[in-house]
This record gives structure tokens, C-alpha cells and sequence, in this order.
């Protein structure tokens, strides 16, 4: 089985559609990056806001620019996950998000597809003349943890946000 990122496009409006109807079933909602605040009936704005902000343009305040990835695997239409790798960091990132943020669709957890997915994030970065990447998570979610230490996660600190959540941030060296 061969795993790829891919850049949102016209061909993937009903897989789009799909992930985000799982997520809605469990009870969970997905990061940003996949939703970017638009409707599951508005893949066409889905689009027009992920390439406004993979180029910098129209961005909501504070935020960098970034781009989206969708996992897929060659022989699937399905998007198995997604990977959002913004371009440099401005203060609330240092703290909170990070470089990346990433999710795989509830069916597709627990087979090692997060790592894989953060693995090729993470030579994109490096392709983007990155040096490391800082990533986030939240200290009650272990599984997000152990997929960047599975990349070679450095634990730096913890952040308390103001609603009290504790987010664990990780440093990995891309030299």
C-alpha cells in the first residue's frame, strides 16, 4: 500500500465530504485545516480559502500562511487523513499549535497512519527549507504524543491555556 499527500483539489469535493461526516458520527470535530469554518456543502469556498491561504491572501488575523494535505493511498479515493504544515510561526503558534496539526478519519486509527502521515509532513518541511518543526498536542491525547516521538519528538515544555488546557509542546530537528 502506498500512502501520498495530496493538495486539496476539484476531485476530492465527495471524499472531503465523507471524512468530515465520519468525524460528525463520532462525535468529533476535525481540526481546522479540514474544515476551515465552511459547510460540508461548501467544497467549492473549502478550496477557494485553502489556496488564499496556502499563498498568504485573506487570512484571518494572526493567522500564516498554510498549506493542506490530504492522506490518501494510491488505489483509494477515500482521504484517510490530513496534514496542515503552516509556513513559520507567529506567538500563539510558538505557544499552542505549532508547525503542523494533523488528523486521521476515527476508521483508520490505531495502523500507524498518523506517523506515516507526519513522517512525509515532515519531509515537506524540509523541502520548505525548514531546520525543525515545533508541534503541540494536548497532554490528555497520548496517542498524538507518541506519533511525534515516534518522529523524533524532543518534549521542550508544557503551556496551560486560559481555559486551563495543558498543551505538551515537541521540537524535531529536520538536519
Amino acid at each position: 500500500m502506498a500512502l501520498k499527500l495530496v493538495l486539496p483539489d476539484e476531485s476530492h469535493e465527495e471524499a472531503w465530504k465523507d471524512i468530515l461526516a465520519e468525524f460528525k458520527a463520532h462525535g468529533e470535530k476535525p481540526s481546522y485545516g479540514l474544515h476551515m469554518k465552511v459547510s460540508i456543502d461548501e467544497y467549492s469556498l473549502y478550496l477557494k480559502k485553502d489556496h488564499d491561504y496556502r499563498q498568504g491572501i485573506n487570512l484571518p488575523e494572526g493567522f500564516p500562511p498554510k498549506t493542506v494535505y490530504f492522506l490518501m493511498e494510491d488505489s483509494s479515493d477515500e482521504i484517510w487523513g490530513h496534514v496542515t504544515i503552516r509556513h513559520f510561526l507567529n506567538d500563539y503558534l510558538k505557544d499552542v499549535g505549532g508547525h503542523i496539526g494533523y488528523d486521521i478519519r476515527p476508521s483508520r486509527r490505531g495502523y500507524g497512519y498518523g506517523t506515516k502521515q507526519l513522517t512525509m509532513a515532515l519531509n515537506i518541511c524540509r523541502q520548505m527549507g525548514m531546520d525543525e518543526v515545533m508541534i503541540a498536542c494536548n497532554s490528555d491525547n497520548s496517542t498524538s504524543a507518541a506519533v511525534i516521538r515516534n518522529n523524533g519528538g524532543k518534549f521542550e515544555s508544557v503551556f496551560i491555556e486560559a481555559d486551563g488546557t495543558i498543551v505538551e509542546r515537541y521540537w524535531i530537528s529536520l538536519k
